[in-house]
């Protein structure tokens, strides 16, 4: 693909062609009066740390959820003879196939964010994304918080690099600090730090009960004193009981209807519900504290 830069010639001005690989690679770049444009590298966004590995037999390219025609498709990690590990390719971000693997519409990370800062995260917080996948929460919560308190975990590699070399300079956030690491067993306590907020949307749900309440025992342990957990859209699993034991107390719900996704609903839902659970749980700051509970 060929295309023109147009701007105003001087007399020794001469207009060159640029291709879509030069843009990419920030080979080029148009000259204009004002502050300069800050350049775009894909491929240099952040780096991802690693926690815990998933097995790689386990791995599969994308997530089983991606969607056709309704149906969830399932794209197996091909591996040759001799191989040790998943490969991605900036080429396979630039296609966005992740943008189409989590079952709901990379909008609703927007939507989501929209109803995060709603709820009362604040810029100053440290917010922990567990299961954060190639970021379509993310993205709006780096440019939204202070540089350096974006922490997002998941287990598959490929989702994190899109995340990283992909989505982060596209969105021009490299400078925001953001912190990823590929995390298969929730050892959350390496990362070293206390967060004011966890967002468990999705990612708990499909642990069995022992495995569930077990990281709930590990996202404690991270949690600031009087932090929360929030989840969405899947509703908290643990028991009332368990909750309590755990030092957690439900703080919030609400059931969301999701406006404009009409088409989306209509074929890839095929009259499931439109509304979408919101659950906040918080963290006992001491033994005998009182809770505050709010369901507005």
């Amino acid at each position: 693909m060929n295309f023109l830069l147009a701007c105003p010639l001087n007399n020794h001005d001469e207009v060159k062609s640029s291709t879509m690989s030069d843009v990419l690679d920030n080979k080029t770049a148009p000259k204009g009066v004002g502050a300069p444009v800050k350049k775009m590298q894909l491929g240099e966004g952040c780096k991802v740390h690693q926690l815990s590995k998933a097995p790689f037999n386990a791995v599969e390219n994308w997530r089983t959820t991606l969607r056709t025609s309704g149906q969830s498709a399932r794209r197996t990690l091909e591996i040759e003879e001799g191989q040790t590990d998943y490969t991605y390719s900036l080429s396979e971000f630039i296609l966005e196939k992740h943008h189409l693997t989590y079952g709901m519409p990379w909008v609703m990370g927007k939507i989501y964010f929209d109803m995060l800062v709603d709820r009362g995260v604040k810029p100053e917080d440290k917010v922990l994304d567990v299961g954060c996948g190639a970021g379509r929460v993310g993205i709006h919560l780096i440019e939204y918080l202070e540089t350096g308190h974006y922490f997002g975990t998941d287990s598959h590699r490929p989702s994190l690099e899109a995340f990283a070399q992909y989505e982060v300079p596209m969105n021009n956030l490299t400078e925001k600090n953001p912190n990823l690491y590929e995390d298969y067993l929730f050892s959350l306590e390496k990362i070293g730090e206390q967060f004011d907020i966890i967002l468990d949307f999705s990612t708990t749900l499909h642990l069995n009960d022992d495995l569930r309440r077990e990281t709930y025992l590990k996202f404690a342990k991270v949690l600031a004193k009087g932090g929360r957990i929030i989840s969405a859209p899947g509703s908290i699993l643990l028991q009332q009981p368990d909750l309590k034991e755990l030092g957690f107390k439900h703080c919030h719900r609400r059931r969301l209807e999701v406006d404009g996704l009409d088409a989306y609903f209509e074929e890839f839902r095929q009259g499931r519900s439109k509304h979408v659970s919101w659950n906040e749980i918080r963290y006992r700051a001491s033994s005998g504290q009182p809770f505050h509970s709010d369901n507005n």
